[in-house]
């Protein structure tokens, strides 16, 4: 199946040298985002017909992260924030994490020993979009 995925690389090079040549909004509808995400400015989240969410992909970006360290302060530090999803092992614990997060908030984090990651938009769209999960 190499060939389905460097068909769909030149696709994906293909429109974009198109859009350089002739700027327009281009939409595209994909389950491989993971292939895509270079290629998006904006971020439409559509389920079951409704509009979850219309943003600016490096504004998504920032507010979806994962963060590790002690469980202790990871439950301390995560109090109020919109939690997706949470994996423990031992006294370590990695919450991903939506939402606005001040310069206040890195840095109490930081003074804790907690470590930010990002989270990749493919993650980010699976998490927003699973059975159960609330977004704006």
């Amino acid at each position: 199946m190499e060939w389905m995925r460097q068909a769909r690389e030149i696709f994906y090079e293909e429109v974009l040298k198109d859009y350089m040549e002739h700027p327009r909004m281009i939409i595209l509808s994909t389950h491989l985002i993971s292939e895509m995400d270079s290629l998006f400015e904006e971020v439409l989240i559509i389920k079951e017909g409704t509009l979850l969410m219309h943003k600016n992909t490096e504004e998504l970006l920032t507010e979806g992260l994962s963060i590790t360290g002690s469980a202790e302060k990871i439950d301390t530090w995560t109090k109020g924030k919109t939690i997706l999803k949470e994996q423990s092992l031992g006294n370590t614990k990695s919450s991903m994490i939506y939402g606005p997060i001040t310069n206040a908030d890195r840095e109490t984090a930081s003074d804790s020993g907690l470590q930010f990651d990002p989270i990749s938009l493919q993650e980010l769209f699976i998490l927003l979009t699973e059975e159960g999960a609330d977004s704006e």
